[in-house]
């Protein structure tokens, strides 16, 4: 079981496919990328939702079972090459930064890194992630993680 979501406009099904999309990072150099925990007191990671493109993304699950890819998506966390874009960096890097001890790969890169609830508590506009996706952007299918969460 892959336990990958992959959402964008290739066929992404198999490992071999979700691994070739995956890649795309490395030649990029940007990533969008968001933790997924129990709650903010409970830093228990159960997902990783990451951005590779304007059209293209991934939820990698952790639990109830790991998706294979987890090594792979840390490696890329780790990268200095990449630019990683977080919304609460501090929280996403914290979470990540034990989850990689956990899977014996490199921390977070920390240097690399754009944080758009600070970006956006600059300019004055309103910090949260929905408000930001909804109000600004004009994104009309987010969906909170509780939505998510009423799955497990």
């Amino acid at each position: 079981m892959l336990n990958t979501v992959y959402r964008g406009p290739h066929s992404a099904s198999s490992y071999a496919q979700l691994l070739e999309r995956l890649e795309l990072p490395r030649t990029t150099g940007i990533l969008a990328v968001d933790t997924e925990t129990i709650s903010l007191t409970d830093r228990t990671c159960i997902g990783i939702g990451i951005q590779v493109t304007e059209n293209e993304g991934f939820y990698v699950q952790l639990l109830p079972e790991p998706s294979p890819l987890v090594p792979l998506v840390l490696q890329l966390l780790a990268d200095v090459r990449i630019n990683k874009l977080y919304h609460n960096s501090a929280y996403d890097l914290d979470v990540l930064g034990e989850l990689a001890k956990e899977y014996n790969q490199p921390a977070p890169d920390n240097t690399n890194i754009h944080d758009t609830m600070l970006m956006a508590h600059v300019q004055g506009l309103p910090n949260g992630l929905y408000e930001l996706g909804s109000d600004i952007l004009g994104y009309t299918d987010l969906f909170e993680i509780g939505l998510l969460l009423k799955h497990y």
